[in-house]
């Protein structure tokens, strides 16, 4: 009766606690929409804040500044205060959807939660400077001739067609803008990224930017959006380029096929459509020159907003209130300074919208007054909303609102309608007219629109600096907009800020986003209503089927995340869908792209410019053009000498520009004469200084060459040093003492020395004056020197010091099964993980080594990581070491290229997991899975579930078919260690590579020494002496350690063949190479052609049985490791970005383990763990993308090697033991080392077969796997099992704070009272 009266008051506590804590939802509810709640407050105060900002930007006065300013920092606190008072309450305990996203709004505070209000009102003081000096700019023509940029300069550059008025207009701007900025911006990014770091959420401004789009993968999306849309507008400046060469003159245009940047007709080139008289395609076809068409029809200003209101409420919006028309600022006022640049507002009290505009008269200006009405009814709809969802879904929503009346307003069928043309245009001519003319405003903006802030994102993240803002800038506009300054631009420019969003500092990815979105909605309501072909010639006009779609998107503000904004227009159509798509825009477009292609096919001119560069002469050296140090003295030397020597030459030529009277005296007694042999003599000399100079100056690249060749060179040097280090890690690595690990340290400080002091040398060089590309490369590579750059020795001491201190946890890591049975991860622990089939005893194994590795570890690699960026970061040349460690790559797009492939791959490993799941689940019980369809970590075979091949016997799908134990077999055949390693190279020399030297065999460590600790995990070693090279494995006679012997040894033979290499390029030519070519044989060597041919199985696997048994162990070695291999690295940078900080790096290891493997922790993790900590590559620091980098390149050269000797096909089959033409390809290749860019070593291996490419392709490893792929997929729809894990997150009770489950606030107390009061009342 006791325990019954128990259960039924806990099942009663139980019950109270949960309506409790439903209460939290209505305490939420009031803070934010009571009578002077949130809402309210933010209401008020947002309106006066939005009415001291519209006094400032229609009229300019320090006074006015001055109170913008005082509110922007009101503005900072309140939200500073309101996020302390929003973070009393517990998320996990808000039921309501809505409530939860506001609380999470009004959290994340931006730069406002910064503490120190000074640098706060510095922030705000230095962008109104900045727009101050943007809105004041003046540029005088002549004297007397002074123009703003509205209207004046905008006028010429609009209207004039002579190539040098334009070119002085365009530099005159950038003279008087952004030129008179540049050290306030750089100051306020500085700013601006110390208050956003502070708030430990973001690791700098263009983060917290990025963070509106409420998507992980948005900027890899906007890159791969951009890519589709790229042969688009190269088509389009392909033909536009022609024309203009026509009118200007090919002799004004670089012959790399950049466009100059001034001929546009617009000032920043973002859009063509005011050049469409040069460019049109066919002259005498139908054609709109809708300025003229305004201006007979007496246009005025007004007009131009009344008409645009009309389009609105056609279509059932509303119309303009009375506040609009009287408080606007339409036209551009007299006698104050304003900021012209168009923007609506809303003012935030539920019924004053405006406009501020400098409008004038022309087509232009009323696309943008439809535009910025746009932003209004966008106001207007979601008017309704609580205040934190009044706004756009996402920043591009509302630029694409404010467009999609365009898409309408400009068809012919509309100005018709409007009476602005009398006409529609008739025939293919006049329909490719009209899409033309469409394409210089909307596709020509796109590459502008995508650069803007990848440039300002690279600001924020440090890759770009301040020494180098307009170089960046220019390198970007040329390689994406095909455009190249027409003057000679340097540093003392800043180009970036004559655009007014740089100093306004308004992100414009939004405008690209909005171009996107805006094709999308069109499409959508255009098939809503019938009119969808052809979708160029719809107009939505006088439709309220359309404006009601329209308005049921636009009243949802900010409430939901964007893409549910999206599906909400698109629903019920072809383009149903929550993502961003191009393919609407192409659609828009093709008939355009169609003619554009033949007509430049027709034409002979289909080269687009050179992607990779501006052309020559863009840029110089602030100071002029450079010459090098030892140059430089050279001219002073001469110069002097030929001055001293010619005395009388000055004389008489200074004479002659001094006095004319003197001159003809002279020249009435013979002076001519003389004057002429003297200038003769003056102007022989200056060639010959020029000459000596131009000579001299080649001699820049001996210099170099001796610097690094000669005898006592660098690479002499480095060698030397390189080889003294290698000896000392060697020795640690192979008998762990502190004696060792202090030896190993001296020398990590000396090569850091070295480097640094090496980059000071090679500084000296002029980089640009280097005319051999190789020297080059070599110097460019000792000038990064990565934190050896640091200045603080005792750091780097303490840097070596913490990473040898890690290693020595994992290595000499013991754990205790019991008292007395203790074991290393190797053997001991690998040998139960590998073979054990009983879960609990794997579940404790696993558990077991993270306990006494990665746990042990967590502080100090929270000092290393800390330590390593303060070292990298003070170098300014990279943001964190993530980005440091990205560079290897040579590839600016390499983070979303291997997302990409990752995304590509995924697929495969999908089914393999759903494959391997069911299986698994018949051995140990569906109860000991997760019902999220995540996979318990600790039953695939490997102590970190990279590599699932051990478990093939609980997984095999023909196990009657034939099928291979390689363990077995070595087994039955007598194998030991030597002997694998012997099988190995007899593998490598049948190709035509190299023997393992002598000191191979006598200087490696191929098993585990009995008497010592050592860093077991296998690794290749080259002692940089060119004679010594060695393995260092714990070997066992396994398949899995065969593998990996074969595996290492493909390192040794890299380090073979680029042994001739200069010590700079004594290496893979990017990491990845390095890993792909080490696992170049497992791909022949793993055949059962080969094995056959090795003697290690008698008969080969016939039919298809036996080919997918083959196959599918594959797949457990290559297809399971590359989530794997993709993830480790995603954490790693996401710690050094200080997106994932010490406070959760458990917890987002095991977000992107659940999410991308599949795999969930077999017992409850927490923070007290470390589980990364328990991979060698986290504890010793070394970079892992290399890994998933190298899986890709083995099949992509597999795949060209097995072209070459004709055995491709089955590509799983191939097998290229004992080919020589095969070797001798890899060879080539090998040889290269670093010495070119990656992509050209893939080439060399590549080039004549059908994978010939510069760039990592998924297509070969998909190839190779695609009958098992398909046998997958079909076995898996035969059992009706199709669905893949939650990739959202891990399954429920994984993971816990280090002080157990949480509890809502005032929970526990309600708890622990009913508590009390059950054992009083049941004693």
């Amino acid at each position: 009766m006791i325990l019954t009266g128990a259960l039924r008051l806990l099942s009663f506590t139980t019950v109270v606690v949960a309506v409790l804590s439903l209460t939290v939802d209505e305490e939420v509810r009031a803070f934010l929409e009571d009578s002077g709640g949130y809402n309210e407050r933010a209401t008020t105060l947002s309106n006066t804040y939005s009415a001291a900002s519209w006094a400032y930007y229609t009229n300019i006065t320090d006074h006015n500044q001055q109170k913008m300013t005082e509110l922007s920092l009101v503005w900072s606190e309140f939200a500073k205060n309101e996020s302390i008072k929003a973070a009393e309450f517990d998320l996990n305990a808000i039921t309501d959807a809505s409530l939860k996203r506001q609380i999470e709004k009004i959290l994340d505070v931006g730069i406002s939660g910064y503490e120190d209000t000074s640098v706060l009102k510095r922030i705000a003081d230095l962008e109104a400077e900045m727009t101050g000096i943007y809105s004041a700019a003046e540029w005088c023509k002549s004297q007397g001739e002074c123009h703003k940029l509205e209207p004046g300069l905008t006028e010429i550059i609009t209207n004039s067609r002579n190539y040098d008025e334009l070119a002085a207009a365009w530099k005159g701007w950038r003279d008087v803008s952004g030129k008179q900025m540049r050290a306030k911006y750089q100051e306020f990014v500085e700013l601006m990224n110390k208050a956003i770091k502070a708030g430990g959420r973001y690791s700098d401004m263009g983060e917290y930017y990025r963070s509106w789009y409420e998507d992980p993968q948005f900027e890899t999306d906007v890159r791969n959006l951009f890519d589709e849309l790229a042969p688009l507008y190269d088509q389009l400046h392909i033909y536009v380029r022609r024309k203009l060469k026509e009118h200007y003159g090919a002799n004004k245009f670089p012959t790399s096929g950049h466009i100059p940047a001034h001929l546009f007709g617009n000032m920043w080139a973002q859009d063509w459509n005011n050049i469409y008289d040069l460019v049109v395609p066919y002259p005498n076809a139908g054609q709109t020159n809708l300025t003229k068409a305004m201006i007979e029809k007496k246009y005025n200003v007004t007009h131009m907003y009344v008409v645009a209101e009309e389009f609105f409420e056609s279509v059932g919006l509303q119309p303009m209130p009375d506040t609009f028309w009287t408080h606007s600022m339409l036209e551009k006022p007299p006698g104050r300074d304003v900021v012209c640049h168009a923007s609506a507002w809303d003012m935030n009290n539920g019924t004053d919208f405006r406009i501020k505009q400098c409008t004038i008269v022309t087509g232009d200006q009323f696309n943008t007054v439809h535009h910025e009405m746009g932003h209004v009814q966008y106001y207007l709809e979601y008017i309704n909303q609580t205040y934190l969802y009044r706004s756009g879904a996402n920043p591009g929503f509302h630029e694409g609102v404010a467009d999609i009346a365009s898409l309408s307003f400009q068809t012919p069928e509309h100005l018709k309608e409007i009476g602005l043309i009398q006409e529609l245009p008739s025939g293919n001519e006049g329909d490719i007219n009209f899409l033309f003319q469409m394409a210089l405003d909307k596709v020509a903006f796109l590459p502008f629109g995508y650069l803007i802030d990848q440039w300002r994102w690279s600001v924020y993240r440090g890759q770009t600096t301040p020494a180098n803002y307009n170089t960046e800038w220019w390198k970007l506009r040329c390689q994406y907009q095909g455009i190249s300054p027409p003057v000679e631009r340097s540093e003392d420019d800043f180009d970036p800020g004559a655009k007014y969003h740089i100093p306004g500092n308004t992100p414009y990815i939004r405008y690209f986003v909005s171009f996107v979105l805006q094709f999308q909605w069109h499409q959508a309501l255009c098939e809503l209503i019938g009119k969808a072909e052809p979708l160029h010639r719809c107009d939505i006009y006088r439709n309220k089927t359309a404006g009601n779609r329209l308005k049921e998107m636009l009243q949802m503000g900010a409430s939901k995340q964007w893409g549910e904004a999206l599906f909400t227009l698109t629903s019920g159509t072809s383009g149903e869908t929550r993502k961003l798509s191009a393919a609407p825009l192409l659609s828009y477009f093709k008939p355009l792209q169609e003619w554009l292609t033949k007509q430049n096919v027709a034409a002979s001119d289909t080269q687009i410019w050179d992607k990779t560069t501006c052309p020559s002469g863009s840029f110089r050296t602030s100071g002029g053009n450079v010459v090098t140090g030892g140059n430089l003295l050279i001219v002073l030397l001469i110069n002097i000498i030929f001055i001293m020597n010619n005395v009388d030459i000055w004389c008489n030529v200074l004479r002659i520009n001094q006095d004319v009277w003197r001159v003809r005296r002279k020249l009435q007694t013979g002076g001519f004469v003389a004057i002429s042999m003297t200038l003769k003599k003056a102007f022989w000399l200056l060639s010959f200084t020029t000459v000596v100079v131009t000579v001299l100056s080649l001699t820049v690249d001996e210099q170099v060459r001796e610097y690094l060749e000669g005898s006592g060179g660098y690479n002499e040097r480095a060698t030397t040093l390189s080889n003294t280090y290698t000896v000392a890690s060697w020795a640690y690595n192979t008998n762990i003492t502190t004696d060792n690990q202090q030896k190993m340290t001296e020398l990590s400080l000396a090569w850091s020395e070295f480097a640094k002091n090496e980059s000071v040398k090679a500084a000296a060089f002029d980089l640009n004056a280097i005319t051999d590309a190789s020297l080059k490369r070599q110097i460019e590579k000792i000038l990064d020197v990565g934190i050896s750059g640091y200045k603080d020795t005792t750091v780097l001491k303490k840097i070596a010091d913490l990473e040898a201190e890690m290693t020595d946890i994992y290595s000499a890591a013991d754990w205790c099964k019991s008292q007395g049975e203790c074991y290393k991860l190797e053997p001991g622990l690998t040998e139960i993980i590998t073979n054990s089939r009983n879960y609990d005893e794997l579940l404790a194994a696993w558990k077991g080594w993270r306990d006494v590795s990665g746990k042990k570890m967590r502080s100090k690699y929270q000092e290393f990581v800390e330590l390593m960026n303060m070292a990298i970061k003070a170098g300014g040349r990279y943001s964190d070491m993530g980005d440091y460690y990205r560079s290897w790559y040579e590839d600016a797009q390499f983070e979303t290229d291997v997302r990409n492939l990752f995304d590509e791959l995924a697929p495969l490993y999908d089914q393999l997991h759903i494959y391997v799941r069911r299986k698994l689940k018949k051995y140990y019980g569906a109860d000991k899975f997760p019902t999220s369809g995540h996979i318990p970590a600790h039953i695939f075979g490997n102590m970190w579930a990279q590599g699932w091949n051990n478990i093939f016997d609980l997984l095999v799908p023909y196990p009657e078919a034939d099928q291979t134990n390689l363990t077995k077999a070595m087994f039955d055949q007598n194998y030991n260690v030597t002997h694998m390693y012997v099988v190995a190279e007899e593998f490598f020399t049948s190709i035509g590579l190299q023997k393992m030297p002598d000191t191979f065999w006598t200087h490696s460590m191929l098993k585990r020494p009995p008497d010592r600790d050592v860093v077991c995990h296998a690794s290749a070693w080259d002692m940089n002496n060119g004679t010594d090279f060695r393995i260092k494995q714990c070997t066992i006679v396994t398949g899995d350690q065969f593998n990996t012997v074969h595996h290492e040894m493909g390192h040794v033979q890299y380090y073979l063949e680029y042994i001739n290499q200069p010590y700079l390029y004594r290496s893979g030519a990017n990491p990845g190479f390095h890993e792909g070519v080490a696992d170049i044989a497992s791909l022949s060597f793993q055949t059962p052609e080969h094995l056959q041919e090795i003697g290690l199985i008698q008969d080969l696997p016939s039919g298809n049985e036996g080919d997918i048994n083959f196959l599918f162990q594959m797949a457990l070695r290559k297809v399971a490791f590359l989530p794997f291999g993709y993830l480790i690295d995603q954490w790693r940078w996401s710690v050094y970005r200080g997106q994932t900080t010490p406070a959760n790096y458990n917890t987002e290891w095991w977000k992107l383990r659940c999410q991308y493997q599949g795999v969930s922790p077999p017992v409850e993790r927490s923070e007290d763990d470390f589980d990364p900590g328990a991979k060698y590559h986290i504890a010793s620091n070394t970079p892992y993308i290399r890994y998933f980098v190298s899986f890709v390149l083995q099949f992509q050269w597999h795949q060209a090697l097995c072209e070459l000797i004709g055995k491709a096909e089955p590509l799983h089959r191939c097998d290229i033991y004992r080919n020589i033409t095969a070797g001798n390809r890899l060879k080539e290749m090998l040889q290269m080392g670093a010495s070119k860019q990656w992509g050209e070593a893939l080439f060399t291996l590549t080039k004549g077969t059908s994978g010939e490419t510069r760039k990592l392709s998924a297509a070969p490893l998909l190839s190779y796997f695609k009958p098992l792929q398909e046998w997958l997929t079909q076995r898996n729809a035969e059992a009706s099992d199709t669905q893949i894990w939650d990739k959202t997150s891990c399954p429920p009770g994984s993971l816990r704070t280090s002080s157990g489950n949480v509890l809502t606030r005032g929970n526990p107390v309600i708890v622990m009272f009913l508590n009390i009061i059950f054992i009083i009342n049941n004693v």
